[in-house]
C-alpha cells in the first residue's frame, strides 16, 4: 500500500514536526530548569557566604547541539567580581576600606583599612551547593520534565 503526498501536505507534516521539536525542547529546558531552581539554587544560596550574593543566585538554561547547560548567575562588573572572587578566592590589590562600619575585622585586630595584598580563601559555594542538590535534582528531573511535556501537549 503507498501513500501519494502532495507538496501542500508535505509541508504541512514538515511543519508539525518542526512545531512538535520545539515543543519538545521547550518541555526540556523547562523541566532541566524548574529542577534546578527546585534542588540546586536553595543549596547553592544557603552556602553563600555574603547575605547579599545570595540573591544573585539563579538559574537560566540554555541547550546547543542536543545538549543542556545551566548558569546559576550571569551578573558582571563589580557584583560579578565578588561573586567569583568569594566563591573561588583570589588577591586583592587595592585597599580594601568598610562601608558603614568603622572598621575591618582582621586576623590582627580591627583595621580601619587594609592596604597591600589580601587574599580572600574561595569558599566553593557553587560547588557545594551543586554537590548537595544532585542526587535530589536527578531524581525529580524526569518527572519535571515529563509534567512540562504533558502541559504543553495537552493544551
Amino acid at each position: 500500500m503507498s501513500v501519494k503526498l502532495d507538496m501542500h501536505e508535505i509541508h504541512g507534516l514538515e511543519m508539525s514536526i518542526q512545531e512538535f521539536r520545539r515543543t519538545y525542547f521547550r518541555a526540556i529546558r523547562g523541566g532541566v530548569k524548574d529542577a534546578a531552581e527546585t534542588h540546586i539554587v536553595p543549596r547553592i544560596r544557603a552556602h553563600a557566604a555574603p547575605t547579599e550574593l545570595r540573591r544573585l543566585v539563579r538559574v537560566s538554561t540554555t541547550s546547543r547541539g542536543g545538549d543542556f547547560w545551566m548558569k546559576f548567575t550571569n551578573i558582571g562588573g563589580r557584583k560579578g567580581r565578588i561573586l567569583g572572587l568569594q566563591n573561588f578566592g583570589g588577591n586583592l590589590t587595592r585597599p580594601v576600606m568598610p562601608r558603614k562600619k568603622k572598621a575591618l575585622r582582621t586576623p590582627f585586630g580591627p583595621k580601619a583599612v587594609v592596604r597591600g595584598k589580601a587574599h580572600v580563601v574561595g569558599k566553593h559555594f557553587y560547588e557545594r551547593g551543586i554537590d548537595a542538590g544532585l542526587p535530589s535534582y536527578n531524581r525529580d528531573l524526569g518527572r519535571m520534565i515529563a509534567d512540562r511535556l504533558d502541559q504543553a501537549l495537552h493544551k
